[in-house]
């Protein structure tokens, strides 16, 4: 919106929508990351919340579609079950990452923010710009909370 009002070029314009959508997507995979496996001390969500709402993420999408039969069902099963233990959301936390889910929405991370940093670099804007941006996808990225 700054950058509109501002006066900025089509072409800045369309450089960002493109660098905040790629890196809105980082976020929130992140985000699916850490409602797993993410401190409830530094995220300030319970353990393992995505879990005992059941909610599909893409890592949990991920898991669902590449876990073995036996894995599928018994992750299935917990997710979303009513009393779940701490022991419950870790053996989910156990299957997620057996299946290579979080290592494959890792990796899926790290391309997004690859190419938002790729956006910007190729983007006519001021250092400063650039270089504000880059920290902001950063820490939307690499945080712990």
């Amino acid at each position: 919106i700054g950058a509109s009002l501002g006066g900025a070029s089509e072409e800045l314009l369309g450089a960002l929508g493109e660098f905040g959508s790629v890196i809105g997507r980082a976020f929130q995979l992140r985000d699916d990351v850490l409602g797993v496996y993410g401190d409830p001390e530094a995220t300030g969500k319970p353990h393992g919340g995505d879990i005992h709402e059941g909610k599909r993420t893409v890592l949990v999408l991920t898991a669902l579609a590449e876990a073995s039969e036996a894995q599928a069902t018994e992750l299935g099963d917990l997710l979303g079950a009513p009393g779940l233990t701490d022991g419950d959301i870790d053996r989910a936390a156990d299957l997620i990452e057996a299946t290579g889910a979080r290592a494959h929405v890792e990796a899926l991370i790290e391309k997004n923010m690859r190419h938002a940093l790729a956006v910007l670099a190729a983007t006519p804007m001021t250092d400063d710009g650039r270089t504000a941006l880059a920290e902001l996808a950063e820490r939307s990225v690499k945080r712990a909370h």
